[in-house]
């Protein structure tokens, strides 16, 4: 079970024009951000524009940004705007996707992983995810400050 890269490409979008919402960003630029293939993402965009989660500027010296209040999107709302399924699955016992059309034992196993996924998704929003992600970031640049300033281990004399 995977995300639909539709629906990584979408999250991964809204958390970068999120981090900086008073800048307008260009899709080139998102996509750098994003490590996403602009071709891919540009569509991803304009679904994200078409549903009001993000704010699209045409011309010269426009792009995308996000304006509203980070709090107020949950994941859920990213996910469904995309509108595709949220999860690819292979099937566990063929290695091929799982065409889903024909009972399988596994199925209802999947379903009952995807609906608390899904409620999961609804319970956390952008803002929440900006700050664990600022927090991370935080303590990753404190941690790489004091390597920093730690001694190093001297070198074992060589023969």
């Amino acid at each position: 079970m995977r995300l639909n890269v539709s629906v990584e490409y979408a999250l991964r979008a809204i958390l970068c024009l999120a981090k900086e919402r008073e800048r307008t960003f260009k899709t080139s630029q998102i996509a750098q951000a994003c490590q996403a293939p602009p071709k891919s993402l540009s569509a991803v965009l304009k679904i994200l524009a078409d549903k009001r989660l993000i704010h699209s500027c045409v011309g010269p010296k426009g792009g995308y940004s996000f304006l509203r209040d980070p709090n107020s999107v949950t994941l859920m709302q990213v996910v469904e705007a995309v509108g595709s399924p949220v999860f690819e699955n292979d099937c566990l016992l063929h290695g091929t996707p799982c065409p889903q059309d024909h009972w399988c034992p596994i199925h209802e196993v999947w379903e009952k992983a995807q609906m608390v996924f899904v409620k999961v998704l609804g319970r956390y929003s952008i803002g929440h995810l900006l700050e664990r992600i600022q927090n991370w970031e935080a303590i990753d640049h404190l941690l790489e400050d004091l390597t920093k300033e730690l001694p190093r281990p001297k070198e074992p004399p060589y023969d």
